[in-house]
């Protein structure tokens, strides 16, 4: 009975993790921030430069978002983020605090803290060196070895590359792994 608890435990806390992360990627590519992002629900247009960033721009149905917008998105973009964190956190702890729960899900929950705290730590750090060059309404996530940084404004491959090196420096991830999108207003 207690190898059933166990392999039970193993199977709730994976399906937790999994199911916080197709929460996160749903929050984040469902229509509805697309169309904040600038493509208005028209086609998306993609141009990888030779430092593999990824540029996207709307084919058609551009939006007109002025800066109270663009400051909205920023600002909700990181409300949720962290209300979604902290959910997932307060999950991760009453897997910790459960006194039926076993061994291993506690030390798998404690794991996926130390990460989710690291990422949290890194994405601030990526957003407030970009605010240093000039770059203030940049969001970071980082998800299984890949972050995305979305702008405000277009970049071009050089500014592109500057990006890639600081998310590099601060995660270590490596430039092929730095997707970046810009808005366009």
């Amino acid at each position: 009975m207690k190898k059933d608890n166990k392999k039970s435990a193993k199977k709730w806390v994976l399906v937790l993790c999994v199911a916080c992360l197709a929460f996160l990627v749903y929050d984040v590519t469902q229509k509805d921030v697309w169309q904040q992002l600038g493509t208005d629900g028209g086609s998306v247009q993609v141009d990888t430069g030779q430092d593999g960033a990824v540029d996207s721009q709307p084919v058609s149905g551009e939006v007109n978002a002025n800066e109270q917008g663009s400051d909205r998105f920023y600002a909700d973009y990181r409300i949720e983020r962290e209300k979604t964190r902290d959910q997932s956190l307060e999950l991760l702890q009453s897997i910790i605090d459960d006194p039926a729960a076993d061994a291993q899900a506690k030390k798998t929950a404690q794991e996926s803290q130390i990460v989710m705290a690291k990422n949290m730590e890194q994405e601030l750090l990526i957003e407030t060196l970009l605010a240093a060059k000039e770059m203030p309404d940049a969001v970071a996530f980082i998800q299984e070895g890949k972050v995305t940084v979305v702008l405000n404004d277009p970049v071009d491959d050089k500014s592109s590359g500057k990006i890639a090196e600081i998310v590099d420096g601060v995660t270590g991830v490596g430039y092929e792994n730095v997707v970046i999108i810009s808005r366009d207003k």
